[in-house]
């Protein structure tokens, strides 16, 4: 089974199976749409040199998003005032970015923060080409209640490097105060004013 659509996994309620969510458009490529669930035997493999990635204890990959999320990332629009949100193209959002890894957090492998020193991401101000965003990070997990102290806005902060009209960051997660980092399970990116802007290269840096 190959799709570049971002997959959830999960355990069926009644089957008590791993399951993936799948779009529309992913599921019509393996069975009728008409059946809802089918039986799949899968395994994870690396997009560029299809080799086989390990499951177990767990793999995220540490890129959230280079083109398409990574393992283990999905991605979705937040809100923001007066202004509609969405996904507009790859990359690009209306509104605010958050990825997330779902059910992680909570168990050795399934701990994508756990270790990591710093967020490393490539940002463009669509609304005003050439300046920083006004955008502020956030980090934390839902589903557990559980935040980092600390939101950091990038305006005032030093990009580290900039190509064109794109800016690089590269944040400490020190800077986040984060009580529990293992715990945490998603990166938002939520603008304080409206403004339209497109991330790349999203990573955690170990």
């Amino acid at each position: 089974m190959h799709t570049t659509a971002p997959l959830a996994l999960q355990e069926h309620p009644k089957a008590g199976q791993n399951e993936f969510d799948l779009s529309y458009f992913a599921f019509q490529q393996l069975a009728h749409l008409m059946y809802g669930i089918m039986m799949v035997d899968y395994r994870a493999v690396d997009c560029d040199t299809k080799k086989p990635i390990r499951l177990e204890p767990g793999y995220i990959s540490d890129v959230l998003y280079s083109d398409m999320p990574g393992v283990g990332w999905a991605w979705f629009p937040t809100g923001q005032i007066g202004n509609n949100f969405q996904v507009v193209a790859k990359g690009k959002g209306r509104g605010g970015m958050t990825w997330a890894c779902r059910g992680c957090g909570t168990s050795e492998g399934y701990q994508p923060f756990a270790g990591v020193k710093a967020v490393e991401f490539w940002i463009r101000d669509r609304s005003s080409p050439g300046t920083v965003p006004n955008v502020k990070v956030m980090i934390g997990n839902p589903n557990l209640n559980k935040w980092c102290n600390n939101e950091k806005g990038l305006r005032g902060l030093p990009a580290a490097a900039t190509e064109g009209e794109w800016q690089k960051f590269d944040i400490a997660m020190s800077a986040f105060n984060c009580p529990d980092q293992a715990a945490a399970s998603q990166i938002g990116f939520q603008p304080n004013e409206q403004v339209n802007f497109c991330i790349d290269d999203l990573q955690l840096v170990r």
